[in-house]
């Protein structure tokens, strides 16, 4: 990728952006979340499941979508390393064929949790 004087990228391409999907079926329990398998993860909910982030690595940042197949929960753990604004952790949806998406960005101590987008 090059920038010209005029400031417009020309020539770009990206390699290694790892987008890969996870829970192709149904997922029920504990799901823990390998960013091996890319930084977009698909999660289909049919029961109570705690889903487990990866420990915090610089300049990493990744997704999670959650897709409610039962009016079930999800607990998303993080250990004292993941903070919410506000010190608020959100409250799923949690209805049949609702979706919610939380995006995560690292900085080698701390993973910051945000809400994308909830009841879609």
């Amino acid at each position: 990728m090059t920038l010209s004087s005029a400031g417009a990228l020309a020539a770009a391409s990206f390699s290694g952006a790892g987008t890969g999907l996870t829970g192709g079926g149904a997922l029920t329990g504990n799901v823990t979340i390998n960013l091996v398998n890319g930084t977009f993860q698909n999660i289909n909910v049919n029961s109570a499941t705690t889903i487990t982030l990866p420990n915090s690595v610089a300049g990493k940042s990744f997704t999670i979508q959650t897709y409610f197949t039962s009016n079930s929960t999800i607990t998303l753990a993080g250990g004292t390393s993941l903070k919410w604004a506000s010190n608020t952790t959100p409250t799923a949806t949690a209805v049949t064929g609702k979706v919610d998406i939380y995006n995560f960005m690292q900085d080698g101590n701390v993973t910051y949790g945000a809400i994308f987008g909830q009841n879609y």
